[in-house]
């Protein structure tokens, strides 16, 4: 499984999902930036700041990744540090 596991301050990964929006840019697309920037990207624009790391695992079952999302992760928490699952 590889994911993008996101980081900073406050709402970072709010504020990492919605620039993905505002250019138009899938997770795939992401996933390249960041592995042209050696595995870690950091994003600084003015109150917003993130910074977007490369994980890669073994094979996970995504039931798993619900189970987690639903059950254990608080969603509050997940605004400033989450991960997004790159589909293979």
């Amino acid at each position: 499984m590889r994911i993008l596991f996101v980081h900073g301050t406050d709402y970072s990964a709010t504020d990492f999902d919605n620039y993905l929006e505002e250019n138009d840019m899938s997770l795939e697309e992401a996933w390249d930036m960041v592995v042209d920037e050696d595995g870690c990207w950091t994003h600084e624009d003015g109150d917003k700041y993130f910074e977007v790391e490369i994980r890669e695992f073994g094979e996970v079952d995504l039931d798993f990744i619900t189970f987690l999302r639903d059950e254990i992760i608080d969603v509050d928490e997940s605004k400033h540090n989450d991960f997004f699952v790159i589909e293979e």
